[in-house]
């Protein structure tokens, strides 16, 4: 069997106003908190994205089932937002 890349991945929450904007201006609606991930890998040069979900752990699940492929590996977060 073949091992997967270990990958170290960025994840933070996006933080937004009660008119669903960012601090940048960018629209993206009210609900579910939003989080941004983004790594480097050797087959694909930049992988950035992001995604809904209720929690940091919850995130982290559904980028582990999008790349199966990976062993993914989430930085610490000492920062929620841009």
């Amino acid at each position: 069997m073949e091992e997967k890349e270990t990958i170290l991945v960025t994840l933070y929450r996006i933080r937004i106003n009660r008119s669903g904007y960012d601090r940048h201006n960018r629209y993206w609606g009210n609900g579910i908190p939003l989080f941004h991930y983004e790594f480097d890998s050797k087959d694909l040069t930049y992988v950035h994205s992001e995604l809904r979900a209720d929690t940091r752990n919850q995130a982290k699940d559904m980028i582990r089932k999008i790349y199966p492929q990976y062993n993914l590996v989430f930085k610490p977060h000492w920062h929620d937002g841009f």
